[in-house]
C-alpha cells in the first residue's frame, strides 16, 4: 500500500526531505577472468585466418562459459564496464589482473569503421587479454600469423603497442574485490559542471563511452551535474531531474563546463541557481532516486539511520 506524508505541525516553520536512493539489484560475477586467461593458452598455433583477435577472445570467453558475439575489438573496448590506461588501472585498482582484456588505441583514421569515428574514443585496432604469466599477454595476431604471447609489463607500450586496459564487470578478478566495478567512481568527486551545448536544448546522457550508446536522459543545458568520474573525452556525471530522480551516465567533456577550471573542462561561470544534493559514494551505476518530504526533523534523522544512501535536506516554509 502506498504511504500517505502528510505536512506536520512545525512551530519553526521549516520540514526536511529525505532522499532514499534506489539500486537495481546487482547480478553477481559468476565467471572468472583467471580462467579466461588461462583459456588462453590451448589456441597457440591456432592460424588467424581460422581465429581473428576478436574471434579469439570470444571464444575463450565462451571456454568458460559467457558467450558473447560483437562486432570486432572497437565494439567490445566501447562494451567494457572500466577502460583506462595501465597506469590509471594500476592507480585506481592497485593492479592489473590476469583476465584483464587489452587493447591497442589510436586515433581516428579513414580505416575506422564509420560508426566510430565520431564518438570521441578512437580507434581499438587491436584486442588481446593479459595473462598474468609467460610474456604477460596472449593474443591472435595478423602479422605473427596466428595465436601467440607477446610482451606485456603491465605498462603502456608506445607507437602502437599495447596502451588501454578494459575490464568487464560480469568478471571477477584475482586481486581485486568481488564489488570493484563499484570502485570505478570512488572516492567521490566534489567537482560540479554546467552542462552547455550551442542548441540552448538538451544534452544525452549515455549508458557507456559511445553516441551509440544506449540513451540514459537528456539533460538540459545550464544543469548543474555532479563529476563522479573524468577521463580524456568523456566524464561519468549524476543529474538530479526536478523531480528528485537521480540519473547517472557518461557525457561528452565539450558539453561540460567547471567553474574551478580544473583543466578537464573548459572554465566558465556556472548558474549558482542550480544546484544537485550531494551525491553519496554508493552511487556508481544506473539508478533512480525516492524522496519523502515534510517531514520533521526528529523524524528526517529517525530515518536517515535506517537507509543506506539516504541525505536530508531542510527547507523553510
Amino acid at each position: 500500500m502506498e504511504q500517505k506524508w502528510t505536512v506536520p505541525d512545525v512551530p519553526s516553520r521549516s520540514f526536511h526531505y529525505l532522499t532514499l536512493i534506489l539500486t537495481p539489484k546487482k547480478v553477481i560475477p559468476t565467471y572468472s577472468a583467471t580462467d579466461l586467461a588461462l583459456a588462453g593458452f590451448n589456441y597457440l598455433g591456432t592460424p588467424y585466418e581460422t581465429m581473428d583477435c576478436q574471434k579469439f577472445v570470444e571464444k575463450c570467453m565462451s571456454d568458460v562459459g559467457l558467450k558473447m558475439d560483437l562486432t570486432g575489438s572497437n565494439a567490445w573496448y566501447r562494451a567494457m564496464t572500466w577502460t583506462g590506461t595501465p597506469e590509471e588501472c594500476k592507480a585506481r585498482f592497485g593492479c592489473i589482473p590476469p583476465g584483464a582484456l587489452l587493447f591497442i588505441l589510436e586515433p581516428v583514421s579513414s580505416g575506422t569503421p564509420e560508426k566510430y569515428r565520431r564518438d570521441g574514443i578512437g580507434d581499438a585496432t587491436h584486442m588481446g587479454i593479459k595473462t598474468g604469466r609467460g610474456k604477460g599477454a596472449i593474443h591472435s595476431s595478423k602479422s605473427r600469423g596466428g595465436v601467440c604471447e607477446s610482451d606485456f609489463h603491465d605498462k603502456t607500450i608506445p607507437n602502437g603497442g599495447w596502451n588501454r586496459v578494459g575490464l568487464y564487470d560480469k568478471f571477477t578478478y584475482e586481486g581485486l574485490p568481488a564489488n570493484w566495478a563499484d570502485q570505478g567512481d570512488v572516492p567521490p568527486s566534489t567537482s560540479t559542471a554546467t552542462v552547455i551545448a550551442a542548441s540552448g536544448k538538451t544534452v544525452n546522457l549515455r549508458k557507456a563511452k559511445s553516441t551509440g550508446s544506449k540513451l540514459v536522459e537528456r539533460v538540459p543545458v545550464g544543469a548543474t551535474v555532479r563529476i563522479l568520474r573524468s577521463g580524456e573525452t568523456w566524464s561519468r556525471v549524476a543529474y538530479t531531474d526536478p523531480s528528485g530522480a537521480v540519473w547517472c551516465g557518461w557525457m561528452v567533456n565539450a558539453f561540460l563546463r567547471t567553474e574551478q577550471g580544473d583543466g578537464l573542462f573548459c572554465s566558465t561561470d556556472v548558474d549558482h541557481k542550480k544546484t544537485v544534493p550531494d551525491v553519496p559514494a554508493c552511487i556508481s551505476t544506473s539508478l533512480y532516486a525516492v524522496t519523502i518530504p515534510y517531514l520533521t526533523e526528529d523524524q528526517a534523522r529517525a530515518l536517515l539511520g535506517r537507509y543506506t544512501g539516504a541525505w536530508m535536506t531542510k527547507e523553510e516554509l
